[in-house]
């Protein structure tokens, strides 16, 4: 019996719907706003398996099931687990 993989999404599309859920933060989930965040905190991101890089001039994926909780508190905390 094969399984199916179904919390990795596209990292955008993940990102904007976290920035729709979490207006408070200030973020318009656009393309820009994702751009500048992957910037800022990809490498982190990244190293806690949060968000993959798929290949060159693919799209990054993102956990869903870590996402949220992970990137409310990077943004919100002065540390970060």
């Amino acid at each position: 019996m094969q399984s199916t993989i179904t919390n990795w999404k596209t990292a955008s599309a993940v990102w904007r719907d976290f920035a729709r859920a979490h207006p408070e933060l200030g973020y318009d989930g656009g393309a820009n706003s994702w751009i500048h965040f992957q910037r800022r905190h990809g490498q982190h991101l990244k190293g806690l398996d949060v968000i993959r890089q798929t290949g060159t001039h693919r799209p990054m994926i993102a956990d869903t099931d870590r996402f949220e909780r992970i990137v409310f508190d990077l943004l919100t905390l002065t540390r970060v687990p």
